[in-house]
């Protein structure tokens, strides 16, 4: 779960994280959609994330796995929330 305090910050990717999820995310499991988010996203979570959160690019891609799944209406497994 992403927490209230951290969901501004993912939300200026929430459109780009909605259409990664739609057209490629959605047939990954979650360690492959934490890697391909950390590659694809990961120079803008270092900027618009992280660093309010003192978390590593990985920790963000977490975030990012859990916000994308909750805009896609999908249920979140198992992993530490942002």
């Amino acid at each position: 779960m992403v927490t209230l305090k951290a969901r501004p910050y993912y939300a200026s990717m929430a459109d780009d994280l909605l259409a990664f999820y739609n057209t490629e995310g959605k047939y990954l499991n979650d360690m492959e959609l934490f890697i391909r988010i950390a590659k694809k996203f990961g120079d803008r979570m270092l900027i618009d994330v992280c660093p309010f959160f003192d978390l590593d690019q990985l920790e963000c891609a977490v975030g990012a796995v859990h916000f994308m799944k909750e805009l896609a209406g999908v249920e979140v497994h198992n992993c530490a929330g942002v």
